[in-house]
């Protein structure tokens, strides 16, 4: 399997080579741009990164517009937003303009692979090349079955939404399986522990 290259758009270097330096160690390609009009400048020229770390909070054009611009210019292109800011609103406008994923700071390293890896769609792709299926246990005998990509994505926007504290509203047809979303994420959320 070819190297990820993943591009760092972080204003803070230290961040910046932080990032790279765990990335590096995970043997993929690391680039950084310090700012979001130099990454807007940077996806318009091949090759095209795999990936994309979005800082928020950066001066000039920020990570949310930054990450409204790249997805005018390249529409498939992977971004996961990393943030010291968990700001409820943040969160859910970073789904919205189609982030796979956010990442908290402070976060642990395994954390960061496991969204990277996520992110890539490579979950298990050493053992299968087909999107492998996870059945996830929701309570009273309800599953979130995870079988395509698709699913997949759910499951990542699920745990984004799961981590702030946020009304959500869940539309769709009966019988499409809207009961075990709202289970997911309430199992997922910091309600579903116990108050000491």
């Amino acid at each position: 399997m070819a190297t990820a290259n993943i591009l760092i758009v972080d204003d803070e270097p230290r961040t910046a080579e932080f990032l790279r330096t765990l990335l590096e160690l995970e043997s993929y390609g690391a680039e950084i741009t310090s700012g979001g009009l130099e990454a807007l400048e940077r996806v318009q020229r091949e090759p095209l990164p795999d990936l994309v770390l979005l800082d928020v909070a950066m001066p000039g054009l920020d990570g949310l517009q930054t990450l409204g611009r790249l997805k005018e210019i390249r529409p498939g292109i992977k971004v996961v937003m990393v943030s010291c800011l968990s700001d409820p609103k943040t969160v859910v406008k970073a789904i919205r303009l189609g982030a796979q994923d956010y990442v908290a700071k402070p976060f642990q390293k395994a954390e960061l692979d496991s969204v990277i890896r996520q992110a890539l769609g490579r979950e298990g792709a050493l053992s299968e090349p087909s999107v492998p299926e996870t059945a996830e246990e929701v309570g009273e005998g309800h599953y979130f079955l995870a079988a395509s990509t698709a699913m997949l994505n759910i499951r990542s926007q699920v745990g984004m939404i799961a981590g702030v504290d946020v009304p959500v509203l869940i539309l769709g047809e009966s019988g499409t399986g809207k009961e075990v979303i709202v289970r997911l994420i309430h199992k997922l959320s910091s309600r579903s522990q116990p108050q000491g």
